[in-house]
Order: structure tokens, then sequence, then C-alpha cells
């Protein structure tokens, strides 16, 4: 079934196991938002069997559906770019051109690849993102967890970006190796507990399937790990790929960041930098490790 379709089907209680039900959600509330735009002013067209005639509706006219949803995950693009900002401005506020930094992250994130990518195919990744943002935001102003209650509404985002896409999850993981680094392993393990268990239960209610079919569940993702071997690459060709897109600006930012924070004197001795350097250096490692996954050339 399709993200739409989905988007109907949750309405009977009958969210597609190959969707995750936060996605079948949204979309539902957004086409059915649609369909009552779209009628409200015609004599007697908003009967009481609503979601039936919607539906119906889309597969007749399903253009207005696309575009109310695209439509919409532009805005949320456009408040992932706030967050971005926010976030970097947050991490930089030591520094005295910090709104400028905070400005230039968010104008990468706005022009990146992703983003157009996302929009045209109306993936899950731009509300992943934003969770992510969220969550990482969140993370920051807990300063490594000593507000506690910030550290769960950051565990809250992350398990909706989990929620969202199964990359969420590595999140979670890649921020407490980031506490076990900037705390020791004894007192990141008393603040990441929770974190985690929070995490943990959005996700499996965002995901809907784990709770509801869990067998089925793992069957999809064992599929899904299956079908991703590409038939295009070799190891090694990863690397290339990683280029394409925005990875020849991202890959040379990270590496002069993490020159920076080993030899400039005030980023050094900035602590979420250094974590921000961390998070990206995990990123790139497992994304060098895995890009023979999903990858094509162009041959």
């Amino acid at each position: 079934q399709t993200m739409y379709e989905g988007g109907f089907h949750v309405w009977f209680g009958q969210a597609p196991p190959q969707r995750m039900y936060i996605e079948s959600w949204i979309s539902g509330i957004t086409s059915l938002t649609t369909y009552m735009v779209r009628h409200a002013g015609e004599s007697g067209a908003l009967g009481l069997n609503l979601v039936a005639d919607a539906y119906r509706d889309f597969y007749v006219h399903p253009d207005p559906y696309v575009l109310s949803y695209r439509s919409l995950m532009l805005v949320v693009d456009l408040l992932t770019g706030l967050l971005v900002f926010l976030l970097a401005r947050n991490i930089a506020r030591e520094h005295s051109r910090a709104d400028w930094i905070a400005a230039i992250a968010a104008s990468l994130y706005l022009l990146s690849f992703n983003t157009l990518w996302a929009y045209v195919v109306a993936r899950p990744d731009t509300l992943t993102v934003f969770f992510a943002v969220a969550g990482l935001y969140l993370y920051y102003r807990s300063d490594f967890g000593a507000d506690t209650k910030k550290l769960m509404f950051s565990g809250v985002f992350f398990g909706l970006a989990t929620g969202m896409k199964l990359h969420g999850a590595l999140f979670v993981v890649f921020i407490c190796l980031d506490l076990w680094r900037a705390l020791g392993f004894r007192e990141a393990f008393r603040r990441v507990f929770w974190f985690g268990v929070v995490s943990v239960m959005v996700f499996a209610v965002a995901a809907g399937s784990v709770l509801f079919d869990p067998a089925l569940y793992v069957k999809l993702r064992l599929l899904n790990a299956r079908d991703d071997a590409s038939p295009w690459l070799q190891w090694g060709d990863q690397f290339i790929t990683m280029l394409r897109g925005t990875g020849w600006l991202v890959i040379p930012l990270v590496v002069a960041s993490v020159w920076l924070v080993r030899r400039s004197p005030t980023w050094k001795a900035n602590p979420k930098l250094a974590s921000v350097v961390f998070l990206s250096v995990c990123w790139l490692l497992l994304f060098a490790s895995i890009r023979v996954l999903r990858g094509r050339s162009e041959e």
C-alpha cells in the first residue's frame, strides 16, 4: 500500500504494517482535511461516511491530496530550518558570530539535496529529520542530561523520529555513546536509562506494528535488509557515492571541525561542539560501512 492509502486505512483500524503508524495518521489527517476543505462549500457533500467518501475522491482526483501533503512537508522543512538555526546558535553561543554561524547552518540544511528529494517523492525523511533535530536541540538544552525533563522530551522526539524511519534509533545509540564519552559510564548510564526507555516506548507506539504484530514487524525489517543489498555497488564504491549530493561539502566540514576542536583553544573549550563533531563522525563511519546498501551507480 502507498502512504496515502495507508492514511485512509488507518481510520478503519487497518494500518498497513509496511508503513509506520504515525506516518499513516499524518497522511490520513492531511487527506481528510483536504477533502473537507474541497467539498465544504458543496451542498450535501459532507456525509456521515466521511472517510470512505474522501478515499473514493482520492482515487478520482489524487492531485489535491498529493499537493496538500507535500505542501505540509515544505512547512515542516521550514520549521526544521528554524530548529537547525536555534540548535546551531545554542552550540556556538559563546562565539562572537553565533547568529551568522547559525544562519549558515540553517541555509545549508534548506539547500540540501535531501530536502528537495523528500519533497518530490513524499518520503518520510522530512518528518524524520524534523523530530531528530528537535530531539537534538532538547538534548543540548538539557546540558548533557543535567536537566532530566528536557532529556526525557528529547527521548520522545527521537522515538517519534524512529517511528518515522528506523534510522532514528541510531541517534539514541550515538547520544548514549556521547554521554559515555563526556561523563563516564556510571554517570552516563544513570542519565540515559530512562531516556532510552522513553525513546523505545514512543517508537513502539509511533511504529504501530511493533505493538500490534511484532513478529510481522521483525519479518518486514528482515526483508528490507535483504532487499537493500545493492547489486550495482561493490565494497569501496560507497565512498564515491557518499560524496554525491551534499557529501562533497559535509565531509570536508566534519574533517575541518575535528581539526578545530583539537587545535583551537576557543572551540576546544566548547563541549557541545566536541559532541556535535563526535556525532558527525559516528554517522560518517556508519554510512561509510553501509552505503553499499541501496546504492546505485549511474552505469
